[in-house]
């Protein structure tokens, strides 16, 4: 009777086995330029809260609603082609992280130019600009200092830069926002734009 039902227990996992074994095959899809990205060199991919990806590239932003590309370059006030990382804080804010600085991205905003010889938008409106760039504390003019590599919010709603330097602890006063230098000791022994994590 054991000997039955092991024998008939075998024989069901053998039939069973096979649809286990066979792994579903999604379909994969690589995007380029030629579909629309702004670069095919992709530094970080972010989801925000409404769906859409957000891919950090070489050349600027691109945003991809599922169907297509929707780029965001220095031709509409981003201060560097770069783009490192992007953060939707919880606030509903979007902050980007450019090797030109720390950008406040308005998509109410107007898009104004910027100009890389005298390193400013050419705002010729009164209209907000859609970008608002926050250089980071760079007294020597330090290109690893200047740049931001990566963003993070902790458990609590702090906002976190990471530089080639240092970090930092981002703080809102107003409509500006404020760089303040988390002490070393903190991260000592850490890669700062390794990944921060809160």
């Amino acid at each position: 009777m054991k000997r039955d039902l092991r024998l008939i227990f075998l024989s069901g996992l053998l039939l069973v086995l096979p649809t286990f074994t066979q792994a579903e095959h999604l379909p994969v899809r690589a995007y380029t330029v030629f579909d629309g990205l702004a670069n095919d060199t992709v530094n970080k991919i972010v989801r925000d809260s409404r769906g859409f990806l957000w891919f950090c590239t070489g050349e600027g932003l691109s945003r991809f609603d599922g169907f297509e590309f929707k780029n965001y370059t220095q031709n509409e006030g981003l201060p560097h082609r770069n783009i490192n990382d992007l953060l939707e804080t919880k606030n509903g804010e979007f902050l980007i992280a450019t090797t030109g600085g720390l950008v406040v991205f308005n998509p109410n905003g107007k898009a104004y130019r910027w100009n890389i010889l005298t390193t400013s938008l050419e705002q010729n409106g009164s209209e907000p600009p859609m970008f608002r760039t926050f250089p980071t504390p760079n007294p020597t003019d330090d290109p690893e200092a200047r740049s931001v590599l990566v963003l993070t919010q902790s458990s609590n709603g702090e906002v976190f830069a990471g530089t080639g330097k240092a970090l930092f602890r981002l703080k809102k006063n107003g409509d500006e926002w404020v760089f303040q230098e988390v002490a070393a000791e903190l991260f000592q022994g850490k890669t700062v734009f390794a990944g921060l994590e809160f």
